[in-house]
C-alpha cells in the first residue's frame, strides 16, 4: 500500500493509542495512585475518567491494519495482547513487548502521551481514524487498478477492484442488547404488530402466500426457483407489481430480459390484452394511455444493466435508498447473470448468495432472487417436483436464503387451452411451515392466479 499517511491520520493515531492507555487502569494496580494522580493535578480526564468500558468499545472497533504507523501498529497490537492479563497495560509492558529498549516503542508512545488528549473522546478519535482508514483503502485500490489497467485486461481489474473495494465498505457496528432490553423491544414489536402499527410484510399480491409467509421480510434472502420457460420472470414481474401496489419501494434488477420485453409484458398485464396482441401493437391508444398512467405512480426503480457483481447491486440499492429515503423489496432476475471473482462454481455462488444475504441484512430489505434449477429434476420424469438438492450450488442457496420457493407448470400444448396448472411450493421457510399452494396460469397475458379455495 503506497505510502498516503497525512498528518491527520498520524494525529489521530497518537490520540487513539494515548486515549487506550489512559482509560486503562491494570487490575494490580494499588488504589492509593489514583489519589497520587488527582494531588499531582493530571486532570479529570486523565485520573477520574478511566473508564474500562470506553476502553473496550474502542478496541472492539479497531483493528491493527487501523493505524498506517508501522511502530503505532505494533503498540495496538501490544495492547491488545496484554488486555486483561496479569501484567496489565503499562508503559513499560506495551513498549516491551512492541518492541523493547531502543527499537522507537518508548519515543512512539511517549510522544503520544505529550500531547495529552481527551481520553473520555477516544470513540470519536476512532470513528474518525476509521474513516481515514477506508479512505486510505480505496484510494490504494484505485490507484493499483489505474496502474493495472494499462497492461491488463480491463474486464479483469474491473472485477477484482469492485470485489476490493467491498472489503472498504464500513462494516455497521454490532448492536449488543441485555436480556432485559431484548424483552422489552420484542413486546413493542409484537404489540405494533397486534394494532396494525406496522405491517408483518410486504404483501405478494397472492394472498395464500401471503398467509404462509406474512409477505415478503425485511433482512430476509428468498429464493424463487424454476426450469427455464415456467415463469420465474412472469411471477417476478408480478411481485414487483404487487410490491409498488402496496406502497412500498421496490427495485428490480433485469439481468435477462431486455427492457424492450419487460415494457411490452408490464403494459399488457396493465391493460389487460394478450402480450401477442402488445408485440404486434394491437392495442387501442386508451388502453396504452391507462396502462403507462397506473405504470407511471408505482414506486418502483427498473434496472436494465447486462450481468452484474453484487457489490454492483449493492451499490445501486444503496443510491435509491438514499435518493428515496427508503427501499423495502429487492428482486433480481436472475442470479445467472451475476458473478464474481473464483477459482470454480462453488466457490462463486457461495460469494453470490452470502452477498445476497448481507444486502438484505444490511440495508433491511427482502431481496427475492430468481434462479434455475439444475438439469437433474428432468431425469427424474415430467411429474417430479423440485427438491432442495436441485438448486444451482444447492448447498450455499439452501444455507442462505430464509425462505425457497418452487415455481412449477403443467404445459400443455393445446392452442385453445388458455389456462394451465401451476404451483407454488414453499420448501424452506425458516420461520413457518412448508406447504403447496396451488395456482393457474392465464397463458395470454403471463400472468399467475390462486385457485378458489385452494
Amino acid at each position: 500500500m503506497p505510502d498516503i499517511m497525512t498528518p491527520l491520520t498520524e494525529r489521530l493515531e497518537r490520540y487513539v493509542l494515548a486515549s487506550l492507555m489512559t482509560l486503562y487502569r491494570s487490575p494490580n494496580e494499588p488504589p492509593w495512585l489514583k489519589r497520587l494522580e488527582e494531588a499531582a493535578g493530571h486532570g479529570y480526564d486523565q485520573a477520574m475518567a478511566r473508564d474500562e468500558t470506553l476502553f473496550v468499545e474502542a478496541m472492539a472497533l479497531l483493528r491493527p491494519d487501523s493505524f498506517e504507523d508501522p511502530m503505532r501498529r505494533r503498540l495496538f497490537k501490544a495492547i491488545g495482547s496484554l488486555q486483561g492479563g496479569a501484567l496489565g497495560i503499562t508503559m513499560e509492558s506495551v513498549c516491551e513487548m512492541a518492541g523493547g529498549v531502543g527499537d522507537g516503542a518508548y519515543g512512539a508512545m511517549s510522544t503520544a502521551l505529550a500531547e495529552c488528549p481527551v481520553a473520555s473522546h477516544v470513540l470519536r478519535y476512532v470513528a474518525l481514524l476509521r474513516q481515514e482508514t477506508r479512505r486510505r483503502q480505496v484510494l490504494a485500490t484505485m490507484t493499483s487498478a489505474a496502474h493495472r489497467l494499462m497492461r491488463e485486461d480491463p474486464d479483469a481489474v474491473l472485477a477484482e477492484a469492485a470485489s476490493a473495494m467491498l472489503d472498504c465498505i464500513e462494516v455497521q457496528d454490532t448492536e449488543s442488547m441485555s436480556a432485559l432490553e431484548l424483552a422489552t423491544d420484542a413486546v413493542d414489536y409484537m404489540e405494533d404488530l397486534r394494532t396494525g402499527r406496522i405491517e408483518p410484510g410486504t404483501p405478494t399480491g397472492l394472498a395464500a402466500l401471503d398467509r404462509a409467509t406474512g409477505g415478503l421480510q425485511v433482512d430476509d434472502l428468498l429464493v424463487l426457483a424454476a426450469r427455464p420457460g415456467i415463469g420465474k420472470t412472469s411471477l417476478g414481474l408480478q411481485l414487483a407489481i404487487s410490491v409498488a401496489l402496496a406502497g412500498r419501494r421496490g427495485l428490480f434488477f433485469s439481468l435477462e430480459m431486455p427492457r424492450r420485453q419487460v415494457q411490452v409484458r408490464l403494459i399488457a398485464a396493465a391493460a389487460r390484452v394478450s402480450i401477442l396482441d402488445a408485440r404486434r401493437g394491437a392495442i387501442t391508444n386508451e388502453a396504452i394511455v391507462h396502462a403507462v398512467t397506473e405504470l407511471s405512480k408505482l414506486p418502483i426503480v427498473w434496472d436494465f444493466r447486462s450481468g452484474a457483481m453484487v457489490g454492483e447491486l449493492r451499490a445501486e440499492c444503496e443510491r435509491q435508498k438514499a435518493r428515496h429515503g427508503l427501499l423495502d423489496v429487492v428482486i433480481i432476475d436472475h442470479v445467472g447473470y451475476l458473478y464474481e471473482p473464483a477459482e470454480n462454481a462453488t466457490q462463486e455462488a457461495t460469494r453470490i448468495s452470502k452477498g445476497l444475504k448481507l444486502l438484505a441484512k444490511d440495508l433491511h430489505v427482502a431481496v427475492v432472487a430468481l434462479t434455475q434449477l439444475n438439469r437433474s429434476i428432468e431425469a427424474r420424469g415430467d411429474k417430479a417436483r423440485p427438491k432442495l438438492s436441485d438448486l444451482r450450488q444447492s448447498g450455499s442457496w439452501e444455507q442462505d436464503a430464509a425462505t425457497v420457493l418452487f415455481l412449477t407448470r403443467e404445459r400443455i400444448e393445446e392452442r385453445d387451452i388458455r389456462e394451465e396448472v401451476a404451483e407454488l411450493d414453499i420448501a424452506k421457510q425458516r420461520n413457518g411451515p412448508t406447504r403447496r399452494i396451488p395456482l393457474r396460469f392465464l397463458r395470454d397475458y403471463c400472468v399467475f392466479e390462486e385457485v378458489p379455495n385452494g
